[in-house]
């Protein structure tokens, strides 16, 4: 066989990225199963986007928290800028009141382009113990 044949980058043939999305959101390893934390501190959050795409991303973001868990979330919005096929992390501050009742509530980081264009939602479980 000729292990030339069809090696070079240019030989590879093109990709159709009709209806991909520009970039996907992911949470850090540590918050991917959840976090545990006591009334009355606090905890740190941290997600990610990677860009999918040839060009530089603005990537809007929002965090809440499950309504009646009480948990406050400290800079709940801002703006991740993706480099071309490059990742960007951002991190954001978990309140928890001493008030707090124990349970299991959950923080959503909703994610959107700058084009409007909405991303799938990151949505990690916070166990108030």
């Amino acid at each position: 066989p000729d292990a030339t044949w069809g090696a070079a980058a240019a030989d590879a043939p093109p990709s159709d990225t009709t209806g991909l999305l520009p970039a996907l959101g992911y949470l850090s390893e540590a918050e991917d199963g959840g976090i545990t934390v006591a009334p009355g501190t606090s905890t740190t959050l941290s997600f990610g986007a990677q860009s999918l795409t040839s060009t530089t991303q603005q990537i809007d973001w929002t965090a809440t928290a499950s309504p009646a868990s009480g948990l406050e979330i400290g800079g709940s919005t801002g703006t991740l800028t993706l480099p071309t096929e490059a990742k960007a992390v951002q991190s954001v501050d978990i309140q928890v009141p001493a008030s707090s009742a124990p349970g299991e509530y959950l923080v959503t980081v909703a994610l959107r382009t700058a084009s409007g264009t909405a991303l799938p939602a990151l949505v990690t479980q916070v166990d108030v113990t």
